[in-house]
């Protein structure tokens, strides 16, 4: 099908069960100043005038190279692809997001009404973008779920006491403070807290305490046992100050 040159065209790139003759047939007449076309690739009617890429998730195996390729052949397109899987979604997301934010792109269900459909199609057709809350937030509290696991694998390499030391310093304790509650030598503890910012990668004991505190601020209830300190010490709990 052949590009129809002062029209702004709208590509539905995916199989015919994502993008349906009725569906195509409907927004077309609803968008009669648009040339609507569907394409498995980008090469049937593609072209300079195409203004939106519509492409099915399922059928983007290297996002690098499908961005290139829309790009050379639409370089005016805005590319938004559509899913009916939000946990496939939240993924790709997760996977890209930085590209994704970076370039523009648009993500959304298939399985919305038409005039939400047309409302999508517009809002591209005049450069804007659209990404669902639920997967922003949801991708959000992926990666912030992988923090923790970084940062709980880190507080993991320290011993009992340098854990214990540094428990105290998240709350504010100085050495002295320190040194007096655990029946140790503030040079003892210096020498410990020197340990925990080397095993622990970090630059001084605040950026220590930070990364102890997204730890123990994780909720997952297993004790860390810190001796000294109460049967309470726990995951999730910080011991107050003396």
């Amino acid at each position: 099908m052949g590009f129809e040159s002062g029209r702004p065209g709208i590509s539905f790139n995916g199989p015919g069960m994502y993008f349906s003759d009725a569906l195509l047939a409907a927004v077309a007449k609803e968008l009669s100043d648009c040339y609507i076309y569907r394409s498995d690739d980008l090469d049937d009617g593609s072209g300079a005038g195409t203004k939106v890429v519509l492409a099915s998730l399922d059928s983007v195996t290297d996002l690098a190279a499908f961005l290139d390729d829309t790009a050379m052949r639409c370089p005016k397109a805005h590319v938004a692809f559509i899913y009916d899987n939000e946990v496939v979604a939240r993924s790709f997301f997760a996977a890209h997001g930085d590209t994704i934010l970076r370039e523009g792109i648009s993500l959304i269900p298939m399985n919305v009404r038409l005039d939400v459909w047309l409302l999508f199609i517009r809002l591209f057709l005049l450069g804007q973008t659209y990404l669902s809350r639920e997967l922003m937030v949801a991708s959000e509290d992926a990666a912030k779920e992988e923090q923790l696991k970084v940062a709980a694998k880190i507080v993991g390499r320290l011993t009992q006491r340098e854990i214990e030391i540094l428990a105290l310093a998240a709350r504010g304790a100085q050495n002295k403070v320190i040194a007096e509650r655990l029946g140790i030598s503030e040079h003892t503890v210096k020498l410990h807290m020197h340990h925990v910012i080397r095993k622990m990668n970090v630059q001084n004991r605040t950026e220590a305490a930070h990364l102890f505190l997204q730890t123990v601020g994780s909720g997952s209830g297993e004790p860390v046992r810190l001796r000294g300190l109460g049967d309470s010490a726990r995951i999730g709990y910080v011991p107050g100050k003396p």
